[in-house]
């Protein structure tokens, strides 16, 4: 019997199109637009892309499959990479099957193969009747391969098949190719016109999200914003402090917002701006503000705005002295049904409103973003103190980019698309957390010119098939769009 805790499975809404247009290992001639639906199926359980199996029993034939009752599937698969460059039999890899629950909306592990024939064949029997997608999985060299039945590199391109009751369903010859990675670019003009283009790309015309507006200028309120934005699967707009840049109210204007939430008071955010968002809701009273004293009062409002009626399983705290760990915190907050929280990271204990806030929210697991320098182990020993039933675990590496992997690690199991920002400047990168989450994947830090080895190791170990860069080649050169590495 082989248990672990498997790592959640992500998809992204990439479509064949787009994944036919994006250029592959050199830079693209102008931005790529990635178009992103607004819902995507997700796989529960089975082995995680970068280790763990689910619970399962193993069969007579040395493959493995959940406790069923009706079908078999069989297959055979191969594969190629430089070594070989003819296909041949797998033997290093894994097969998982999954069924869906809702439709297409969510697919649950019910079975998966890691043992084959010589040829590469596998069976994974004892399965319940349904409608499901196969996935494969090559580890015969350093870089791992993904591919989805019949012949699709990401999940929502994947086909189906239906498993009666009684009846075998074989699934053909499979041949898994070697690892190749789409790299893609959402940039604009400028800051603000980035933030706009990622929009577009996740909003059709006249969508009618909820819109946040925060400060471009300055990072804070924007980096607990993102995440709510986020969970409440809306966008992130920036604004100048005393004026709407014209590119933003024609997103506004396309947008047609339900509602829009400023962060920041007004010393951030001017009431001028205020009155003049209020021509694109279909009320005044449908924009409003949440603000406070400071910018961990504006993040502690943000927060309970978005979870004070429900709570939350999981709480980042992350310095809000600087911008990196809470910009790569954001994805795996919303992935987890948690938020951004800011901290005066230099301190060795939190407010009490910080406090009082944790105990309301009452989540499983606190998170420490970022070493010992970023936010103290006084801080940690606090929020123990103010919910001793919690967990309270530290996510960090030697350096902005290595927390980024970390926070990826913990959080994505596996991952279509990944997303890729620079680690030294917030201007573009900070509309950058609503789109990794919207695509289910992590939003990792790099420098400017090349990226930092460590997140290339687990770009490959997330099993990404797509990357995509936010920001023109003034911020993420075209060596990060190659990927060369640091």
């Amino acid at each position: 019997m082989l248990s672990a805790i498997a790592g959640r499975f992500a998809a992204t809404a990439l479509t064949t199109a787009l994944l036919a247009t994006v250029i592959i290992g050199t830079p693209a001639a102008a931005s790529t637009e990635v178009p992103v639906e607004p819902e995507v199926p997700v796989l529960v359980g089975g082995p995680s892309g970068r280790d763990g199996l689910e619970s399962v029993r193993e069969t007579d034939d040395g493959s493995f499959a959940a406790a069923g009752v009706a079908g078999l599937v069989t297959g055979r698969v191969l594969f190629t990479n430089a070594d070989f460059p003819s296909p041949a039999a797998l033997g290093n890899g894994v097969v998982s099957l999954y069924r869906t629950l809702d439709g297409g909306l969510t697919y649950t592990s019910e079975g998966f193969a890691s043992g084959f024939t010589m040829d590469g064949s596998f069976t994974i029997s004892g399965l319940p009747a349904g409608t499901y997608i196969a996935e494969f999985i090559v580890r015969e060299s350093a870089v791992p391969s993904r591919l989805y039945w019949p012949n699709a590199r990401t999940l929502i391109d994947a086909g189906t098949f239906t498993l009666t009751t009684g009846s075998p369903f074989n699934l053909g010859i499979v041949t898994v190719p070697a690892r190749s990675i789409l790299s893609g670019r959402i940039s604009g003009a400028n800051r603000f016109a980035t933030a706009v283009e990622i929009s577009q790309s996740m909003f059709d015309l006249a969508a009618n999200p909820v819109v946040y507006i925060a400060n471009g200028r300055v990072p804070w309120d924007a980096l607990s914003a993102g995440p709510a934005a986020a969970d409440r699967g809306g966008a992130l707009l920036l604004v100048e402090p005393n004026s709407i840049p014209p590119v933003v109210e024609a997103e506004l204007d396309r947008l047609q917002p339900s509602e829009i939430i400023i962060v920041g008071g007004t010393g951030v955010v001017s009431s001028a701006v205020q009155t003049a968002l209020e021509a694109f809701t279909v009320f005044p009273s449908d924009v409003r503000r949440l603000g406070g004293a400071d910018r961990y009062a504006t993040s502690r409002a943000i927060v309970v705005d978005s979870f004070g009626p429900t709570g939350l399983d999981t709480i980042l705290l992350a310095t809000g002295n600087t911008f990196p760990d809470a910009l790569s915190a954001g994805p795996g907050a919303s992935i987890s049904n948690g938020a951004v929280l800011l901290v005066d990271g230099a301190q060795t204990s939190l407010p009490d409103a910080t406090e009082t806030l944790i105990q309301d929210l009452d989540p499983e697991t606190i998170y420490l973003i970022g070493g010992t320098g970023a936010v103290t182990d006084g801080i940690g020993d606090a929020a123990q103190s103010a919910l001793p039933g919690a967990i309270v675990r530290r996510l960090a590496g030697d350096n902005r980019f290595e927390t980024s992997v970390e926070i990826a690690i913990n959080f994505f199991g596996s991952a279509d698309v990944a997303v890729l920002a620079n680690g030294f400047g917030f201007a573009d990168a900070l509309a950058a957390g609503p789109l990794a989450t919207r695509l289910d994947g992590p939003l990792y830090l790099s420098e400017s010119t090349c990226v930092p080895s460590e997140v290339i190791e687990d770009i490959n170990g997330v099993l990404a098939n797509v990357l995509i860069l936010v920001g023109g080649t003034s911020v993420l050169s075209s060596g990060v769009f190659n990927r060369v590495q640091c």
